[in-house]
């Protein structure tokens, strides 16, 4: 199942970077995207919205609802 995200506070590679390894680490993700431009994360796996809410909250940006 992939599912996209919105996410906010991103503004450079490193922001992309540190979204990317936050989600990965989550057990039950296979693949991550991050689009700095569109500011989203596509993720494809089993990850409830609220490990990968959390993941990115903890990395310094938002999960916008």
């Amino acid at each position: 199942m992939t599912e996209t995200y919105n996410i906010t506070g991103m503004g450079c590679a490193h922001c992309k970077a540190t979204v990317e390894k936050a989600i990965a680490a989550l057990k039950g993700c296979e693949n991550v995207k991050v689009n700095l431009e569109k500011g989203t994360a596509e993720v494809t796996g089993c990850v409830p919205r609220a490990e990968i809410e959390k993941a990115v909250t903890l990395a310094g940006f938002t999960l916008a609802r």
